[in-house]
């Protein structure tokens, strides 16, 4: 019986030239690289305030009690901003930035800006007419006043109140303070608002054992000399006010010049011991 047949390939001659190789496979598509998450460009809340509030405001200048309720029970309520949650930080940028407009990432990244104990905070005790009085609060400085404008239904929380005023208080040395960013809403001014948060800092001040607040201002220096503040000549003004308050080293001498020709320079002692 014949064995099966089979097909045997022929080897390749040494002529004939070997099969070119396989192109290799196409590159995957290419996409587009992750967009990193950016800052925070525009607030998350609108800065409103109610016609109800407005209408029914009270009128500090009659009344100079801040506590006092308007028609509808309207009145003012004043609180630390540190103490008031990230939508009332964004109220206020808002605020400031209406009368001072800045970068939205910065006015949130200055406002959040927790407290520190001031510098003379080992200091227990100021001196007043009645001696040595033991400090009433610590001495947390920066520090954001606000004063919001609430009836009833915005005590509630079935309706928003709204921030209508703001001043902040800055650390200095030798028991000193530096007063900045002091702005009213502009549908409340005229109102006594104004003198009223001015009070309220210089009081929280005293009770943290300070006894002299500088200030700049461009053209409210009527306002402030009605509240005691004097004006003083610019190589009068302490380092530290100059450079913005705070702890560090000083600006560049430059810096220190170009900031004491900025706006008149004004002074006020706190408290009976003052000077």
């Amino acid at each position: 019986r014949e064995a099966p047949f089979h097909l045997i390939p022929s080897k390749p001659s040494a002529m004939q030239a070997p099969l070119p190789p396989p192109p290799p496979p196409p590159p995957p598509p290419k996409t587009a690289p992750a967009a990193k998450a950016s800052p925070v460009t525009r607030p998350t809340v609108e800065y409103r305030i109610r016609e109800e509030l407005l209408t029914h405001a009270p009128n500090l200048k009659n009344s100079g009690d801040q506590t006092a309720g308007g028609e509808n029970n309207v009145r003012l309520r004043a609180a630390w901003l540190d103490e008031e949650g990230d939508a009332a930080v964004e109220q206020c940028a808002l605020l400031l930035n209406a009368m001072w407009p800045k970068s939205w990432e910065w006015r949130l990244s200055t406002l959040r800006k927790q407290p520190v104990l001031c510098g003379n905070e080992a200091s227990a005790i100021f001196s007043s007419d009645q001696g040595a009085v033991p400090r009433k609060t610590p001495c947390l400085l920066p520090r954001s006043l606000v004063f919001y404008l609430e009836d009833d239904a915005a005590r509630a929380g079935s309706m928003p109140g709204a921030m209508v005023a703001h001043g902040r208080l800055k650390e200095g040395e030798d028991s000193g303070t530096l007063i900045g960013s002091v702005v009213v809403a502009d549908q409340l001014r005229g109102k006594g608002l104004g003198r009223t948060l001015m009070e309220e800092l210089e009081k929280r001040a005293i009770s943290m054992g300070l006894r002299e607040a500088w200030l700049t201002t461009d053209d409210q220096e009527g306002f402030y000399s009605a509240l005691g503040y004097t004006k003083k000549e610019a190589d009068s003004v302490p380092l530290w006010a100059v450079k913005g308050g705070g702890r560090g080293p000083a600006p560049p001498a430059a810096l220190i010049k170009a900031k004491m020709s900025e706006g008149v320079w004004m002074r006020k002692g706190l408290g009976s011991k003052g000077a």
